[in-house]
């Protein structure tokens, strides 16, 4: 009757001994993959520094490059308007300039009657 009465007592030793065991295991495996994705996750980002680390001056000398093209670029516009303004302002300014023309003549012409000898002088209408 004595080992009748052990036999639960061994079966739930038994089971505890299991459920134990169980939860070890399943402790270790989570721990297990826990330090794994650590890993993975701490290489993902030190190849991500690897990679970009060459990468970074290249990045920068492209980025400057960027900068003085576009200074260039807005060089090349205030030219392109200084150019356009100039041609404008240059169409009244060749208009004056033929104005002026016709004046230096008409004044040369009137010089040229006032220093000839008063004999050959011919009188000459003024405008």
């Amino acid at each position: 009757m004595h080992s009748l009465h052990r036999a639960p007592n061994l079966s739930a030793r038994i089971r505890q001994r299991d459920d134990e065991k169980h939860f070890l295991v399943r402790r270790f495996y989570s721990d297990w993959l826990r330090m794994a994705r650590d890993l993975f996750r701490a290489l993902r980002v030190e190849l991500d520094s690897w990679i970009r680390s060459p990468l970074l001056p290249l990045s920068m000398q492209l980025k400057e490059h960027q900068k003085l093209l576009e200074r260039r670029v807005e060089n090349l516009r205030k030219i392109a308007g200084d150019i356009n303004h100039a041609a404008g302002a240059r169409a009244p300014a060749g208009a004056a300039a033929i104005e002026l023309g016709k004046q230096v003549e008409e004044l040369t012409q009137i010089r040229d009657v006032l220093t000839r000898e008063p004999a050959t002088a011919k009188v000459a209408k003024v405008a």
